[in-house]
């Protein structure tokens, strides 16, 4: 087997032991978050006609 072969499941294998130490030391790491604010097409419009 290859170096490349045992890529992946050593990247998995590496991820999970870190999500498992974190989560033990009592850390969260949050996803990622966007907020979506829509405004309307018209300059002090407020509303949709």
């Amino acid at each position: 087997m290859s170096e490349l072969d045992n890529h992946l499941p050593a990247k998995h294998d590496l991820h999970m032991r870190l999500l498992t130490a974190l989560r033990e030391a009592g850390i969260e790491i949050p996803f990622p978050q966007r907020d979506l604010h829509i405004r309307s097409g018209s300059e002090g419009g407020g509303g949709i006609t």
